[in-house]
């Protein structure tokens, strides 16, 4: 059974500026807009089936290949979900993915990850898995990224 993580949920909410900005004087249909705003604009890239994971993150022979394995009910993974997008246009080097766990298309590749929570980040460098973890962790998604890009 797959659960959503919320890790440091009250750190990432409180240096999330998107989040501090969102959650400013405005009610929750706002916040959500501002959200799914934000998700438009970024360079997040749904992958669609294993060929398509493959194309994109374990045949890249140099960039950094950033998997977030997610699901539309995951509250946890909807707060993260900005800050991904947001990173994904402040570092167009990195190859930023995202896969929908409920997705039958992609569930080898979820298989093949052993996912048992969501939010979980993947790292993949030159084809090769070098990082991972579970949960909703603003800071360490920054550090990682900042590490191997």
């Amino acid at each position: 059974m797959l659960r959503a993580v919320s890790g440091h949920l009250h750190r990432s909410l409180a240096a999330t500026a998107i989040d501090r900005a969102a959650l400013g004087s405005v009610g929750a249909g706002a916040v959500a807009a501002r959200r799914f705003a934000a998700e438009a604009d970024s360079s997040v890239v749904e992958i669609k089936d294993s060929k398509h994971f493959d194309d994109l993150v374990t045949n890249e022979p140099r960039k950094l290949a950033v998997v977030d394995f997610t699901a539309v009910w995951c509250g946890p993974c909807r707060v993260i979900a900005p800050v991904y997008a947001a990173l994904s246009k402040a570092h167009p080097e990195v190859t930023f993915t995202k896969v929908d766990i409920d997705n039958a298309d992609v569930r080898s590749v979820v298989e093949k990850h052993q996912v048992t929570g969501v939010p979980t980040f993947v790292f993949y460098k030159g084809g090769k898995q070098i990082n991972s973890f579970t949960g909703v962790q603003r800071d360490k998604l920054l550090q990682l990224i900042e590490q191997h890009k």
